[in-house]
């Protein structure tokens, strides 16, 4: 295993919640009459791209949003969401710290494979640790770096070009079912960490699924996958032997 790339922000800090809270505050300052509520934000989790999401909810109510008028609406939602990061509202997922530093050790690439704003991701970086940043990876991604953003495969075949690697050299780690496939689709073997929001998104596609990536005093729960938690926690080593095994089960098929 030559690479760690995590995708979403929602691999990095457990946002959902506090994304939900900017999408109600910025349809507020818009002077929107509208209020997602928790189970609605699920179902829209299925969807990813939250400009897509505005205007997919304006059609269903019958109102008339366009493209420019989402965008705005969203780019008002990324500064409250931002704020609010930055406020230490949240911290890093279990296990995520702990993950980077053994990848480090292991020179082993890590990257962000994203298609959010930019600004979401230093913010991102900087909740999960004050002294993480975006120099600390070996590529970093943001919706300005491909033309076609998740679903698309794009970001990850650009990611894969400029680390110079193959998709069976590389393991990436998702939240959502939907930015899972995205990944599975540019040829990567993934491993799922949903969180409550995303849970119930189908992840078979995925290596293993935990509910996060453990540390030693809060321990993974892993759901499926060749069992790898080594006490409670998804480490370097893990992620090989995930790699591993799916390379012997294609062999194997591949010799029937």
């Amino acid at each position: 295993m030559k690479a760690v790339l995590f995708g979403s922000i929602g691999t990095i800090v457990d946002s959902s919640q506090l994304q939900l809270d900017a999408f109600n505050a910025a349809f507020r300052k818009a002077g929107l009459d509208w209020q997602w509520t928790r189970d609605a934000y699920r179902q829209m989790l299925l969807v990813p791209g939250g400009n897509r999401r505005i205007v997919d909810y304006a059609r269903a109510l019958g109102q008339d949003v366009d493209e420019a008028e989402a965008k705005r609406i969203h780019e008002l939602k990324t500064e409250l969401f931002d704020e609010e990061l930055l406020k230490g509202r949240v911290t890093a997922r279990p296990g995520v710290l702990r993950l980077l530093q053994e990848a480090r050790d292991a020179t082993c690439a890590i990257g962000f494979i994203t298609t959010t704003d930019r600004h979401n991701v230093t913010a991102t970086l900087e909740a999960a640790a004050r002294d993480l940043k975006i120099e600390d990876f070996d590529i970093v991604t943001c919706r300005d770096t491909v033309r076609q953003p998740k679903p698309h495969p794009a970001v990850w075949i650009h990611a894969l070009d400029q680390l110079g690697m193959s998709p069976e050299d590389v393991i990436a780690i998702e939240d959502t079912a939907v930015c899972m496939q995205t990944a599975v689709d540019a040829g990567l073997n993934v491993v799922a960490i949903p969180n409550n929001f995303a849970s119930q998104g189908s992840f078979q596609g995925a290596l293993a699924r935990f509910d996060h990536l453990g540390d030693p005093d809060v321990p993974a729960t892993q759901f499926s996958g060749v069992p790898v938690l080594e006490q409670g926690c998804v480490t370097i080593d893990s992620l090989q032997t995930l790699l591993s095994a799916q390379s012997r089960e294609q062999v194997s098929v591949s010799s029937v």
